[in-house]
């Protein structure tokens, strides 16, 4: 639950302080998908928001006039984190 609450914070924050175009159902839509990753660990949370941030820009850069939804790549993103089991590691 923290990790839900820790993601839709920096969500909102991010939305309100930029105006990145991050609406409503992106932060919603973050929200459940942290949930769900964070249940996993926190490691497979911070790569799926890493992933899905690294396929945001990625897709932005490709020449694109209008601000993209983030549901797809929030979708991407937790996806395959979740099915893949990627995960940041920390050293031993």
């Amino acid at each position: 639950m923290l990790g839900s609450t820790c993601t839709t914070a920096a969500y909102l924050t991010l939305s309100l302080v930029t105006q990145s175009g991050l609406e409503a159902g992106d932060i919603k839509l973050a929200a459940v998908l942290a949930t769900a990753t964070a249940y996993l660990s926190w490691p497979t949370l911070l790569a799926s928001q890493l992933l899905s941030w690294t396929v945001l820009a990625a897709s932005t850069n490709l020449g694109r006039a209008r601000e993209l939804p983030a549901e797809p790549a929030l979708l991407l993103g937790a996806f395959l984190t979740m099915t893949a089991g990627l995960e940041l590691s920390t050293p031993s």
